[in-house]
């Protein structure tokens, strides 16, 4: 039965692939001054490992020594405790190594002064609504400390092959159950650095808060020569600051195009009884063939979803279709990375 209409002109005009991504708000103005964006331990955490290294995530780089004399660890009601610091994550993380372990179910108080400056000298924003400090947060230990790290399993890239695209997913299994909650998650590219100077990885739910998580990241793979090979490094950390053993995963930049018009094609053609549409996509997409009789009449339809890499196809049973030339629309959306789209336009032919 025929469902819609489209006008001939209409369809051939579609027949240029076209390739868009996703584009995002542009952000806003950034302050005067750094900004904490969140902290490790967070603000009410409770039964953190009395051997944990404190973490404060920064939007910039920062200068350590502005750190002395306005970092303050504190026992709750009591006396301050000495720390050790140092910068990771190429300056934007500071670090706070407590000189001894902290002690069992006691809260701790966290305060960042005003004085605290980035590399360029600019003093903190003030966060803490006109209270004492620029920035505030206060947690308590439980009893024990933890010293094994957290497992990374079921690492994986996609797309891999790359099929072209300049964004990748990285994704993996961070699971420290029985030790505290994972912290942390970060991926070097081809060549290894330091513990806490790879490129961050998030947390996939938006926020690290349980002993077992999903962790994230995109990697830019914009600049990668066509044919190239690339490693990828990745490891979590818990709370105490533990990081597991790293995992590598190889990633290849050959496959092709995102979706090539010329793999897609219908056979047979001429076709007498049934007609098996035949296509390769370079990403996780949404495939939808429409076919059109030459007045521009919808005649068959069908969708699914297919993975990256994968050769799929759609099987038209021709029923009664007439003898006749037909014009099918292959039209392809990409429903992660860089959403990018294509589609492609050809002719089949129908001979009872």
């Amino acid at each position: 039965m025929f469902r819609k209409f489209m006008s001939l002109a209409a369809i051939l005009g579609l027949c240029a692939p076209t390739l868009a991504a996703g584009t995002g708000s542009e952000p806003g103005g950034a302050q005067d001054g750094p900004v904490v964006e969140r902290t490790l331990p967070d603000r009410g955490d409770e039964d953190v490992p009395r051997n944990v290294e404190i973490r404060v995530f920064f939007d910039r780089r920062m200068l350590l020594d502005s750190f002395y004399g306005e970092f303050e660890i504190r026992l709750q009601g009591g006396s301050l405790l000495d720390w050790t610091g140092r910068l990771e994550g190429n300056g934007r993380v500071f670090v706070a190594e407590p000189d001894q372990s902290l002690p069992s179910d006691r809260g701790i108080e966290v305060t960042l002064g005003r004085g605290i400056t980035d590399a360029d000298g600019e003093p903190i924003e003030d966060q803490n609504g006109g209270e004492p400090g620029a920035y505030f947060f206060d947690f308590v230990t439980g009893h024990g400390t933890d010293t094994e790290p957290p497992d990374l399993t079921d690492v994986e890239v996609t797309p891999n092959p790359t099929y072209g695209a300049d964004r990748l997913a990285l994704t993996g299994w961070a699971d420290d159950s029985g030790g505290s909650i994972i912290g942390a998650a970060e991926y070097f590219v081809d060549s290894l650095g330091k513990d806490g100077d790879g490129l961050p990885m998030d947390a996939s739910d938006g926020e690290f808060n349980e002993t077992a998580e999903w962790v994230r990241g995109e990697i830019d793979a914009g600049g990668w020569e066509p044919g190239s090979i690339h490693v990828i490094f990745t490891h979590a950390m818990d709370l105490a600051g533990n990081w597991s053993p790293l995992k590598s995963v190889v990633v290849y930049t050959e496959g092709g195009e995102f979706f090539d018009p010329d793999r897609a094609y219908v056979w047979p053609n001429p076709a007498r009884d049934r007609a098996a549409f035949t296509f390769t996509v370079g990403g996780n997409c949404l495939v939808e063939l429409v076919v059109y009789d030459l007045a521009g009449r919808e005649v068959h339809r069908d969708a699914d979803y297919f993975p990256t890499g994968e050769t799929g196809s759609f099987v038209w049973d021709l029923g009664d279709a007439a003898s006749d030339v037909y014009i099918f629309r292959l039209a392809v959306r990409e429903t992660s990375g860089q959403l990018r789209q294509a589609s492609v336009v050809k002719k089949l032919a129908v001979v009872r």
